[in-house]
């Protein structure tokens, strides 16, 4: 059982530790970019034939069709997603003093 004192105790913690501040590095930004993206490529191994039988069942077409369809989608949105949302991301950041 918690007490109150190990929940003052935490909290205390939790705010000393907000006082000592990580290592900052300039190039943080790219190296998110590189980590995620081949990620999601493999990742569309899983996500791709899972939302093709989702699909199939709701929208009562063949696995092969819901197959493609989901597919097409997946390719498209990780191509141009991933990157664009890196950018807006990375833009915001930039626009609002992050990392400095």
């Amino acid at each position: 059982m918690i007490t109150l004192r190990m929940a003052r105790c935490c909290l205390l913690w939790c705010l000393v530790s907000q006082l000592v501040p990580p290592p900052a590095f300039a190039d943080a930004g790219l190296p998110t970019i590189i980590a995620i993206w081949p990620m999601s490529w493999l990742l569309l191994f899983m996500v791709i034939p899972l939302e093709a039988k989702i699909a199939q069942k709701i929208m009562k077409v063949h696995f092969g069709k819901a197959l493609e369809i989901s597919g097409r989608a997946n390719f498209v949105s990780t191509l141009a997603g991933v990157p664009i949302t890196w950018l807006i991301l990375a833009a915001v950041e930039l626009f609002i003093g992050g990392g400095s």
